[in-house]
């Protein structure tokens, strides 16, 4: 994967995990304490394979991706971010 390649992907990876973190958090309204636990540690492991099979390659291989957010260097730019992730929560709420 060739650099411009790899700033794309980490930061659509980033906007996708910050997509289920926030839904993660909003089922904690709908569901009993239990059922939200379940989900937690499913979403956990989702978010966790994204990290160690995406994320934590590609940063090794580019460092000076790594986000300053991860303790990295490189400076998300914070209005095309927040753009994106609005698009794609806008998304999720047609389907409810």
């Amino acid at each position: 994967m060739n650099k411009a390649t790899a700033k794309k992907t980490s930061l659509m990876v980033l906007q996708s995990n910050a997509l289920l973190n926030q839904y993660l958090m909003d089922l904690e309204v709908d569901l009993e304490k239990s059922e939200y636990k379940e989900q937690c540690q499913k979403f956990g492991k989702v978010m966790a394979e994204i990290y160690l099979e995406i994320l934590k390659p590609l940063w090794e291989k580019y460092p000076d991706l790594l986000p300053s957010e991860m303790d990295g260097t490189y400076q998300i730019d914070q209005k095309l971010f927040k753009e994106i992730y609005e698009f794609a929560q806008r998304q999720t709420e047609n389907y409810s």
